[in-house]
């Protein structure tokens, strides 16, 4: 046994280096407690200390990363180009996500002149979703996301529609709120506005999982999953695609005043009745339509969903509420009318002083092709300045086959021009 002589003893030095290490070890970590005080406390304070001093990160880091992720998710998407009044303006290249066999899937917005409509082989009317044909090489097949807590907020990436290509750039979605919807097979997810999502934006996790697509239901954005897309599209491509009759009547949403006048508390309320339609003596203007096939009609959106879904041939069961008595009638769904390409196709109000408002836009027609809605106004129609509807359609069917006129119009708060060709 060693006396107390022969022990190894620690210099002085040495004891006060120790300490010296110590205190600053201690110092930091008090510093980065002060610094970073929604971190948890570790009990070993060296890792998180050379952590929370190593150099940060930079814009060009996250540039590095958001190009990464771009370059995974790009080779998995195909592109469909869209153009027109409808499309925000102007040309746009809208992601899709291949299907095989040359097929692809796409939320597209309204079609208008110049949009490729021999490359569609179905389209959903009240949603967008269209299945289209691809050329090119195959895309490649990527991951679908499985939803999980929805209630978290999380950074994700949106492949946009853009002039040449879609671009791919993060986005922050703050929460993911589910809800039933009348279009879609699985419920959908209810984003914030501020996420900044236009409809037909493809969404992925950084993980490049797919996750979903950006639309707009009943005016709020919403994101549909990948699997409620993909359920709807396999469902289009094993029907052959049918135009979906015409009831003959036109309806709008149900606002207080009106669900007080007519005693009603959800549905529709009809607006116009076509006389020689199939409508004509089963519904009249008043009536509030609350089911269609034993389907509720909450809203405007699910009126939208449900009578374009209608087949030729078919009866359709409305419930009906008029002057606050509930009836049932029954209708069979004529086919939709005949397409006349070289027909305007407008039924117009006149305006006075402005021009003409459009109350409906025939499908198919020449002012379908160019991208008019119900609810334009014309204030210009070739040279004719606030002109009459009956100043319109002189100036169209003036046109010899394949004459073009120009037309301007108010669309909300916005002023554009869209070209009627014959």
């Amino acid at each position: 046994m060693l006396s107390d002589a022969a022990k190894p003893r620690v210099s002085r030095e040495t004891r006060r280096l120790l300490a010296a290490a110590g205190l600053a070890l201690l110092a930091l970590w008090i510093l980065a407690r002060l610094r970073f005080p929604d971190l948890p406390a570790s009990p070993n304070p060296v890792s998180p200390v050379l952590t929370q001093i190593a150099r940060p990160t930079t814009f060009a880091d996250l540039a590095d990363e958001v190009e990464e992720v771009r370059r995974r998710i790009a080779p998995l998407l195909s592109g469909v180009p869209w153009q027109g009044i409808a499309a925000s303006g102007g040309a746009r290249v809208f992601p899709a996500w291949p299907l095989g066999d040359g097929l692809a899937i796409a939320v597209l917005p309204p079609a208008n002149a110049g949009s490729p409509r021999d490359g569609i082989v179905a389209r959903d009317s009240a949603t967008g979703l269209a299945l289209v044909r691809t050329t090119g090489p195959a895309a490649a097949t990527g991951p679908i996301w499985t939803p999980d807590r929805l209630e978290l907020s999380r950074y994700v990436f949106a492949a946009a529609p853009a002039p040449s290509q879609p671009s791919v750039g993060p986005a922050y979605i703050s929460s993911f709120e589910p809800q039933r919807s009348p279009a879609w097979s699985t419920s959908i997810w209810r984003v914030p506005a501020a996420s900044g999502l236009i409809a037909g934006t493809f969404i992925f996790t950084a993980a490049s999982e797919w996750l979903g697509i950006a639309a707009e239901e009943d005016g709020q954005p919403v994101i549909v999953p990948a699997a409620a897309l993909l359920d709807r599209a396999m469902r289009m491509r094993s029907q052959q695609e049918v135009p979906p009759g015409d009831l003959g009547i036109h309806v709008q949403g149900l606002d207080p005043s009106l669900a007080r006048a007519t005693g009603a508390t959800t549905g529709v309320i009809v607006a116009w009745v076509d006389p020689q339609g199939a409508s004509a003596t089963a519904v009249a203007v008043g009536d509030v339509i609350e089911q269609v096939n034993n389907e509720p009609v909450p809203a405007l959106f699910a009126w939208q969903v449900h009578s374009s879904r209608l087949a030729p041939g078919m009866p359709a069961i409305l419930h009906v509420r008029r002057r606050g008595e509930a009836r049932e009638v029954t209708i069979d769904v004529p086919p939709p009318p005949a397409v006349h390409p070289d027909v305007l196709g407008l039924t117009l109000a006149r305006v006075p002083r402005v021009g003409s408002r459009v109350t409906r836009v025939e499908p198919g027609t020449a002012a379908d092709r160019a991208g008019l809605q119900a609810g334009d106004v014309v204030t210009l129609a070739g040279e004719e300045a606030a002109p009459t509807p009956a100043q319109v359609r002189r100036a169209f069917e003036a046109l010899p086959d394949g004459g073009a006129v120009l037309l301007a119009i108010t669309r909300a708060m916005d002023h554009r021009l869209v070209t009627l060709t014959r």
